[in-house]
């Protein structure tokens, strides 16, 4: 079954075998765009949580997620439809998802991107009482299983309270599925105006012990690989191509709906680390958490985009960062660095080709 199946879940849970014993789970299937998103547990889990799995950016994904969380409690979720799904208890995944106080199975399934290459789906747990109780990120085939492999490996080689990562605590392999399970970390996304915790866990990944030479990290590899060719590469490399500075932790994905907010300590909890390095630019993730938002939430125009980063490179918080990390002469390449690597090494599913025009406007402008 391919990852565009109307019924994507089945991936993970085909039809039990006759006469095997049978667990139905009664859900409800939220849809974006035609497509399957999102199923949410109808009894024994919470419905906030469960809508929590899909981090709506847009104000108009914003208020369907929030009328969602009103009418599913009480049965009226226009748009949503009912959904049974029957599961072979016996099935590895699913006592892999069972909860760890006894042999409570309930769950929301987040179905991931079908547009994107190694699809993999998230699934929330519940205990008895409707807790969450860990996150599963499940991939199926070996393009999604190299992002898990890679996640784990890369979690597992730096401590998670240095990364302020959750604690990986199972995982599973059988078949073409391979899954990593996680301590839930709990709380609301981040804005852009929390800009202390933000300088201060950035800060905190660079290794201030040694500098190294920009052209011998892995990302200006990769981006010296893809565009050795490209007029604004040339440009960059001469600029850049002999800079020293202080590498950073890479998340890679740094953007506020991949950061949870603890609703007590206020701690980061950083989320998705299939694309973390232990050495990368610094700088790097600071301009995805601002331009990702500006891009793909407030689908800001080039031009005001451009007097966002601006504004971020003239802000103390920024500058100080800058400091410590040695960039402080090259801080506006790196930005024009950045991009290009987002939109030629990595491209998104989504927000591509507006990224392109704000590289250009800024190659232009700078």
């Amino acid at each position: 079954m391919n990852s565009s199946d109307p019924a994507p879940w089945k991936m993970l849970f085909p039809a039990p075998p006759p006469a095997s014993d049978t667990l139905t789970l009664r859900l409800r299937l939220v849809r974006k765009h035609g497509h399957p998103l999102l199923l949410v547990p109808i009894n024994g889990g919470s419905i906030a949580e469960a809508l929590a799995l899909y981090p709506a950016q847009t104000r108009l994904a914003k208020i369907a997620r929030m009328l969602l969380r009103v009418g599913l409690p009480v049965g009226f979720a226009p748009g949503t439809e009912p959904l049974t799904l029957p599961c072979d208890r016996r099935a590895p995944l699913l006592q892999f998802l069972q909860s760890s106080q006894d042999d409570w199975i309930c769950f929301a399934i987040l179905c991931g991107n079908p547009r994107v290459p190694g699809r993999r789906f998230i699934l929330l747990t519940f205990d008895r009482r409707g807790r969450p109780e860990k996150i599963v990120k499940v991939g199926v085939g070996e393009i999604a299983n190299a992002r898990t492999r890679a996640e784990a490996a890369f979690l597992k080689s730096i401590a998670a309270d240095v990364l302020h990562a959750p604690h990986i605590i199972g995982e599973f392999r059988e078949g073409d599925l391979e899954a990593l399970a996680f301590q839930y970390a709990p709380g609301k996304n981040p804005s852009q105006n929390d800009i202390e915790p933000l300088a201060s866990l950035l800060t905190s990944w660079l290794d201030t012990n040694r500098r190294a030479r920009l052209a011998d990290l892995p990302a200006w590899q990769r981006l010296s690989a893809g565009c050795r060719g490209h007029d604004l590469f040339r440009r960059l490399e001469t600029t850049l191509g002999s800079a020293e500075l202080h590498p950073a932790i890479h998340h890679g994905d740094f953007a506020p709906w991949n950061v949870r907010v603890h609703p007590v300590t206020r701690r980061w909890t950083v989320l998705d680390w299939e694309r973390g390095e232990a050495a990368g630019p610094p700088g790097w993730d600071w301009f995805h958490f601002v331009i990702q938002s500006e891009l793909l939430v407030r689908r800001a125009p080039p031009r005001t985009i451009g007097a966002r980063v601006e504004a971020l490179l003239r802000s103390p918080a920024f500058q100080a960062y800058a400091t410590a990390a040695g960039i402080e002469s090259v801080s506006r390449p790196l930005v024009l660095a950045y991009l290009l690597h987002f939109v030629e090494v990595t491209p998104p599913a989504e927000g591509a080709e507006p990224a392109r025009e704000l590289l250009h406007h800024l190659a232009h402008q700078w």
